[in-house]
């Protein structure tokens, strides 16, 4: 990484030496100042990413398999190095303040200010990544607040104070959760440090997902699903809620207007998407043609599937007469709409278990290319 700094930013200052000494009037000192200014944005934003992906057990799962068979807890200090900021970089993030200031002329600010903003970033995916959801609920509705203008000036500080605090509390209390169990079902999690090193080989239990895999169509969709993802209802309201905070955000620093006709369009697409995702692998239990001849034109244990999409589409409806009708407050309308139809998007029924169990459908054939028929030996 240092390498490829130095290259670069001395590549781009021998093009400003050679422009000034071949140009009479001297070279587009702004051009390169703004090079020089994304480069050490850049540089800095990298350096914090690195910080966290090398030394957070979340992002090395061999890491987090070896802290699994050692004594460590979550009051110890990690083993490889802390992953909060230390001395070492600010002597780093200095460096690259010192030469913005001495050589590209820019704020030095700037290089630290990006490294505090790219390093809160990662640990907010890296806390939504270990399944931190308190403390990533509150950053979700924290960091839009930056967008606002009403906020400017010391209430921006304030804000960025608490991020930080929740940032370090999640971070805490993402390392307390350790082992996590999301990395048990990873193939990268079985391998370790030690028998990287050691090159000891062991034998691989093999994992539900693997068996009900070599089984072939159509065992595999008919054996036992253990793990069915699904949103409850309290993380539905909760998500709704940060979607619409963050529009209401977008829209009020923008200043978005008339955005009633991109809400219905979006929510049609949002519509079938929840709908694909419901029907990827499954049909109904006959086709059209089979509903005319049978009388049986609406299957209820079938078509309650449509009844969640069809409601997200008539909120929109609705919500784009309120945005038309709310004057100086269409802001606040339009999140309340986004609030509403993703509401009804996530907690929607059928539940994705439910319908998997329950629902009146039958399996898609899976085409030639795709299968995995399972072959059987003639007796």
């Amino acid at each position: 990484m240092v390498l490829c700094f130095v290259f670069s930013y001395g590549f781009v200052a021998l093009t400003y030496e050679l422009t000034e000494a071949v140009t009479s009037q001297g070279g587009d000192g702004q051009g390169f100042t703004n090079v020089w200014s994304s480069l050490l944005i850049l540089t800095a934003g990298a350096y914090a990413i690195f910080r966290i992906w090398r030394f957070h057990p979340a992002c090395n799962h061999a890491y987090a398999a070896w802290l699994k068979l050692s004594p460590w807890t979550a009051e110890k200090s990690l083993p490889l190095g802390p992953v909060h900021p230390v001395w070492q970089d600010a002597v780093v993030v200095g460096a690259l303040a010192l030469l913005a200031f001495a050589h590209a002329h820019i704020d030095p600010l700037v290089p630290v200010m990006a490294f505090g903003f790219f390093y809160l970033v990662g640990m907010t995916g890296v806390i939504a990544y270990t399944r931190t959801f308190s403390a990533f609920t509150a950053l979700l509705f924290l960091w839009p607040a930056l967008l606002l203008p009403a906020f400017e000036g010391w209430p921006m500080a304030l804000i960025v104070a608490g991020i930080v605090v929740v940032v370090g509390w999640g971070y805490k209390n993402g390392l307390r959760g350790f082992p996590w169990d999301f990395l048990e079902s990873s193939p990268r999690s079985n391998t370790s440090v030690l028998t990287i090193q050691i090159k000891v080989g062991r034998p691989v239990k093999p994992s539900s997902e693997n068996s009900q895999a070599s089984m072939g169509w159509p065992f595999s969709v008919l054996s036992p699903k253990l793990h069915c993802s699904s949103v409850s209802t309290a993380k539905g309201l909760i998500l709704s809620a940060a979607i619409g905070w963050w529009a209401f955000c977008l829209i009020t620093r923008f200043q978005i207007q008339s955005l009633s006709e991109t809400i219905l369009i979006l929510t049609i697409f949002a519509a079938l998407i929840r709908l694909t995702f419901y029907c990827s692998d499954i049909t109904t239990p006959f086709n059209f043609f089979g509903r005319i001849t049978s009388g049986k034109i609406i299957i209820p244990g079938f078509d309650k599937i449509l009844l969640t999409p069809l409601a997200a589409v008539l909120v929109a409806v609705v919500g784009g007469v309120i945005i038309r009708r709310s004057g100086s407050f269409d802001a606040v309308a339009e999140s309340l709409v986004i609030a509403a139809i993703w509401s009804v998007l996530l907690i929607g029924g059928p539940r994705l278990r439910n319908w998997n169990l329950t629902g009146r459908h039958r399996f898609r054939t899976p085409s030639r290319a795709t299968a995995n028929q399972q072959k059987l030996r003639q007796v």
